[in-house]
């Protein structure tokens, strides 16, 4: 095969044309009919997107620097999913894998006084307590009902239970807190806080910016 010329120009989009028309040359045939060393292609593999599957280091190195996500990395370089995650498993890169939850060894035990199962309740939630204690989520809300404490939102959970207007009214009315700071007590987003007041029958305070937002000088 006759020697490669290099293009003019090194910017990302001549170098990622380049790189594609010779595409089925491996880096090292492709350094060898080029005259410059394999490290180098391999940098401008990297930088352009210009990698393939069957070159594992290569692809490792890629993945970790790009930080794509895996959708992403599928569209960059044209391949389906199924094909990278085959890639990735064949090669031992763990870049996408989802870290297992971690998990307490033993199961929490559900304390019977009040104020040790606030404590637990505002941690855990209703429905973690559930998970990791082994008891049904109705025998979890059967003793926030007996120790009072269903009116209180919790911190690390959406709840319905939760959604009370007395709560509302003396957070968001009285105390006059914003959306954001009840949002971030009741662990929600300010979206949902909004929507509980409408459907109290709670008027909104207006964004103090609201008129600079609209255009009205």
């Amino acid at each position: 095969m006759a020697r490669i010329k290099l293009p003019r120009k090194r910017d990302y989009a001549t170098l990622r044309k380049w790189l594609l028309e010779y595409r089925h040359l491996s880096t090292e045939d492709l350094a060898r009919f080029v005259g410059i060393s394999i490290a180098k292609i391999r940098e401008w593999k990297v930088y352009c997107d210009v990698v393939d599957l069957k070159e594992g280091e290569l692809l490792k190195v890629w993945v970790n620097y790009k930080n794509y996500s895996e959708a992403e990395a599928c569209v960059v370089l044209g391949v389906t999913r199924t094909a990278f995650k085959t890639a990735l498993d064949r090669h031992n890169i763990t870049r996408y894998k989802k870290k297992p939850r971690s998990r307490p060894k033993t199961p929490i035990s559900v304390p019977r006084n009040r104020e040790d199962f606030a404590k637990l309740l505002d941690k855990y939630g209703t429905r973690e307590i559930s998970r990791l204690s082994g008891l049904s989520r109705n025998r979890i809300i059967a003793l926030r009902k007996k120790f009072g404490l269903t009116n209180v939102i919790e911190r690390n959970e959406f709840d319905p239970e939760c959604d009370s207007r007395k709560w509302l009214v003396e957070h968001y009315v009285n105390k006059k807190l914003s959306l954001r700071k009840c949002a971030k007590l009741a662990g929600v987003s300010f979206v949902t806080i909004r929507e509980w007041l409408i459907k109290h029958g709670i008027v909104p305070r207006p964004h103090k910016h609201a008129t600079l937002q609209a255009g009205i000088p």
